[in-house]
This record gives C-alpha cells, sequence and structure tokens, in this order.
C-alpha cells in the first residue's frame, strides 16, 4: 500500500479509506427483517470496505444486517482493528508541516473515513463543527475520500447482481458473492 496518491493530494500518512456499503437482499427471511430493514425502508446486507484512490481494495468484512451503523460494522473490519491496535503500520513514519511551517515526524499511518466511525487514531474524520481553517481541511479530506464511493459506484457498474435486488435466501451466499 503506497501512501504516495494521498501525499500528492494533501494527506501525508493517508493510506486508504473505508465505508460502508448497502446492498438490497430482496429475498430475506421474514424473521430476519426486522434485522436487517435499514433506514431506507428495505431490508439490506452492509459490507464495510476499504480502498484507495488507485481503486484497490484492500479488505471487505463479512456481509451484517442493514440495520447496523458504521461505528458496530468497522469493529469487524480486521485491517482497521490491525491498524488501531499497532499490529501494522505502527513503525511507519510520514512527514508534514505543521501549523507554522515546521516539518515534523508522525510515525503510524491512518485512513479516512465519513463522521460515522469511531474517533480513532489511525482514522480520521472531518470535524463536526468546523471553524475557519478547519473547514477547507474538512472539505479537502470528503473530496479526498470519495475514492471508496468511487469504488461502490464501479462495482455496481460492473457488476448488475449488485445493483439490483438480491434473490438468494442464504445469508452467507450473499457474503460469498460479495467477496467475489
Amino acid at each position: 500500500m503506497a501512501a504516495a496518491p494521498y501525499e500528492s493530494k494533501g494527506m501525508p500518512g493517508c493510506i486508504w479509506s473505508t465505508d460502508v456499503v448497502h446492498v438490497v437482499w430482496d429475498c430475506c427471511p421474514a424473521g430476519w427483517q426486522t434485522y436487517h430493514k435499514g433506514s431506507k425502508g428495505c431490508t439490506t446486507r452492509a459490507f464495510g470496505a476499504t480502498g484507495s484512490l488507485d481503486l484497490e481494495i484492500f479488505g471487505v468484512t463479512v456481509g451484517h444486517p442493514g440495520t447496523r451503523n458504521d461505528q458496530t460494522i468497522v469493529k469487524f473490519d480486521g485491517l482497521v482493528q490491525a491498524m488501531h491496535t499497532g499490529e501494522i503500520y505502527a513503525d511507519v513514519t510520514f512527514e508534514y508541516f505543521d501549523a507554522n511551517g515546521v516539518k515534523q515526524t508522525e510515525r503510524g499511518l491512518y485512513g479516512i473515513s465519513d463522521g460515522g466511525y469511531h474517533k480513532r487514531r489511525c482514522m480520521i474524520s472531518k470535524h463536526s463543527f468546523p471553524v475557519d481553517a478547519e473547514k477547507a481541511w474538512g472539505d479537502l479530506l470528503a473530496s479526498i475520500r470519495k475514492d471508496i464511493e468511487r469504488i461502490f459506484g464501479i462495482l455496481k457498474k460492473h457488476f448488475q447482481i449488485l445493483k439490483t435486488p438480491i434473490r438468494f435466501h442464504d445469508a452467507a451466499l450473499i457474503t460469498c458473492m460479495f467477496h467475489t
């Protein structure tokens, strides 16, 4: 995983972005529908995915009920958890310029996410109530974070099964299909 694409966008030390995508599950068993009916009113399976600016997918979680939020699903993301605990990338350093223009060195890479995730050292998102320079920085972060949304869009464009309601009855089969 190279940090160079993100560094050229003004985010040194960033290596990926993450988000959750929902796929509509048309044949959800009646007894499970309460757990799978998301905010849009239809039954879905949700997958957390981590990817890069160059459209490389680094990891995908197992499928989750559509009612689970990003904060819950990320707990099952092995890549994010390994970064959070320092198992991977903890010793990698990167340089940046602080607010005074002085070059600083930081240890440990990070990823970017939307505001629906836990605040962690390995994951950053824009501030909920930004002021002054934080607003410009948050706008930059939001524009860069669209890479994972772009990956989802490309997958749905190329694989019709992700764009239309899934007609499998087995949740494990949907996970296998999504991972493939």
